[in-house]
């Protein structure tokens, strides 16, 4: 477990975190079971992320327990920190230990018998006033960095449009072409398709191609991955999980494969290949 600041809040929908630090760090807002993972180096979902300026804010989807977690990512100490809270309170400032087995299969009970709530969706008239609001007290170094993130956004967010497009068009062919035989060449990919995987070296490896970009997969990581692809999961915690993976470990596919952000339908697309095409 990565040594973290913690702190256990109280949080109204809505209510917002901010969180000023004087180094880089991961800042994250955790639900309970989220939080058991996080100290179980297990797979997590969060709220946050990676922060190099300061301030940073976070709002919660939904009222009740949550845990905020600070790391510098393994380099050392903590940073500082100071935290400023809207609509919540703190409930108690916990130091970190590192827990017994016993408690973390207590903890990961009680996490398990634990429903979360959907997150409700803000109205975008809210949203745009309250940005307005921040954008009047950002200097101008902050305002290229937020220009910089909106291309970005609006890019992924044209990819996502073409990509969906796309896999739509691959499910008619699919559907039009079943019952009639195609012949292609051993080891290429068919035509028109946005997904596909080769075994290679007697299973040794994998080739998979997405959008085009074909990238080599060990035996290792197509067992990592196919293990994602057959947990039963919710298709949008997959594709969450799935795109953090890959984002971790092989941001190139992600990239020469045009996959923008976790809501791609690509994702959703290799799950379904990946099954049913590789068997180990």
């Amino acid at each position: 477990m990565i040594p973290h600041l913690h702190k256990k809040l109280y949080l109204k929908a809505m209510g917002s975190v901010e969180v000023g630090l004087d180094n880089p760090g991961n800042v994250y807002l955790l639900s309970e079971k989220n939080y058991v993972h996080y100290c179980n180096d297990d797979d997590f979902e969060y709220y946050g992320g990676q922060v190099k300026n300061s301030p940073f804010w976070m709002r919660a989807p939904w009222e009740g327990e949550w845990h905020l977690v600070i790391d510098s990512e393994g380099a050392g100490e903590p940073v500082n920190v100071a935290v400023r809270i809207t609509d919540g309170h703190e409930l108690f400032d916990e130091p970190v230990r590192k827990k017994s087995n016993r408690d973390m299969e207590e903890n990961k009970k009680k996490a398990a018998g634990k429903k979360e709530p959907e997150a409700k969706k803000i109205p975008r008239k809210k949203l745009l006033k309250e940005l307005q609001e921040k954008l009047d007290k950002i200097d101008e170094e902050g305002l290229l960095f937020l220009l910089k993130q909106a291309q970005v956004l609006l890019h992924n967010q044209e990819v996502d449009k073409i990509n969906q497009m796309a896999v739509e068009q691959s499910v008619k062919s699919e559907k039009s072409a079943k019952g009639k035989t195609v012949k292609r060449k051993a080891g290429s990919a068919p035509q028109n398709s946005l997904v596909d995987v080769e075994e290679q070296n007697g299973g040794k490896s994998y080739i998979i191609t997405v959008n085009g970009a074909r990238k080599i997969l060990s035996r290792q990581e197509m067992q990592i991955v196919l293990a994602m692809c057959r947990e039963r999961i919710s298709e949008r915690e997959f594709s969450d999980r799935f795109y953090r993976w890959l984002k971790t470990r092989r941001n190139d596919i992600l990239f020469d494969g045009r996959i923008g952000n976790p809501s791609s339908p690509l994702l959703l697309l290799m799950r379904k290949v990946l099954k049913s095409r590789v068997k180990m």
